[in-house]
């Protein structure tokens, strides 16, 4: 076996080496009891909070600073403020709203984590991801993704008890953990672009209706689990999705398989009645193989589905098509959805 010999003058040489060429450090400024780190020569993240904060903080978009380098003379920088960094508000608990500037691109990891009276944020059109736990245990109530946004990590909304109001883009296809533990949330429009499902909705409580757009081919382990209100579910694929296995539908107060409505296209009943996992639903029903939103029957989605809507809601009749939102009525809510149906088509 050969001998290795580590000479103490090369260990030196290598140290100094890995001294001179290491990356320089960080870069910070400090501005407004925020503090921001450079991530560019004109570009800065925040990167936390110098003290106490309570109410309303706004994020500038442009901040003109003074950057003081740790080898070299201070200068003067017109820096724009491109992200959130990771855990930058972290526990922030007497925050209760945060305005973020249209500059604005990622938000990290666990931004807003455990921002308990956090009610309110704007997520601004040039914002493209946002990372695992961003939003995790706020007290957000609303949320409105913007279609620019093509990533969501994690739980980005893990454990948002408030949360009752939720409007997704067209943009992203998984939705991975993003509403685990939501326990307001009733129901949701999923949009036509995604494609999976993974532990999504596990844990809310109120969920009661869910339809699962015809994009959809994977719904994961947990998906629906825990949802102990959940007895109406809408499935718009063709063909059925795959399931991981009995406990991506599940409550621990009732047997959903046996109780809950299942409905699928017409001419997909028998597939559903033969599929893993789906067979043990025992009420599948049909429903027509028709566009949703597309309330005259005229294969469209347009003003006159707007209509249509208007004149069920004034004679005081209920049309399954027309409750978009499945919450047994037929509303404004409806007429809402059908609008948002038409801005994303």
């Amino acid at each position: 076996m050969k001998n290795f010999y580590f000479s103490p003058r090369l260990s030196l040489l290598a140290i100094l080496v890995m001294f001179l060429f290491a990356p320089v450090s960080a870069q910070y400024f400090y501005h407004a009891g925020i503090v921001y780190k450079m991530t560019d020569v004109n570009t800065a993240e925040v990167s936390y909070l110098d003290g106490d904060f309570s109410g309303v903080v706004e994020i500038p978009g442009v901040i003109n600073a003074i950057i003081e380098p740790m080898y070299s003379e201070p200068y003067e920088a017109t820096v724009t403020i491109t992200g959130i960094g990771n855990y930058a508000f972290e526990y922030c608990s007497n925050i209760t709203e945060v305005v973020l500037p249209n500059t604005i691109s990622y938000i990290s990891d666990a931004a807003f984590y455990h921002c308990n009276s956090l009610s309110k944020v704007n997520l601004p059109n040039s914002l493209t991801s946002i990372s695992r736990n961003a939003f995790s245990y706020t007290g957000l109530k609303t949320i409105k993704i913007p279609e620019s946004v093509t990533e969501l990590g994690w739980n980005v909304f893990y454990g948002c008890e408030q949360l009752t109001d939720v409007t997704l883009p067209n943009s992203i296809t998984d939705l991975p953990g993003t509403f685990a533990w939501c326990t307001a949330l009733e129901h949701i429009n999923i949009p036509n672009s995604v494609t999976s499902l993974y532990d999504t909705f596990h844990g809310c409580t109120k969920l009661n209706n869910v339809v699962i757009p015809s994009s959809v081919t994977a719904i994961g382990q947990s998906t629906f689990y825990q949802c102990n209100t959940l007895n109406d579910i809408t499935c718009l694929a063709i063909v059925p999705p795959t399931l991981s296995n009995s406990n991506s539908f599940y409550s621990e107060l009732f047997d959903i398989y046996a109780t809950a409505m299942l409905r699928v296209p017409e001419s997909s009943i028998g597939a559903y009645k033969a599929a893993p996992v789906w067979k043990l639903f025992v009420n599948i029903n049909g429903i027509t193989d028709t566009v949703r939103g597309d309330i005259n029957g005229d294969d469209e989605v347009n003003i006159g589905d707007i209509n249509a809507i208007i004149n069920l809601i004034l004679k005081g009749e209920y049309n399954d098509v027309a409750d978009l939102n499945g919450d047994g009525e037929v509303n404004i809510a409806d007429v809402n959805a059908v609008i948002d149906i038409i801005l994303r088509s």
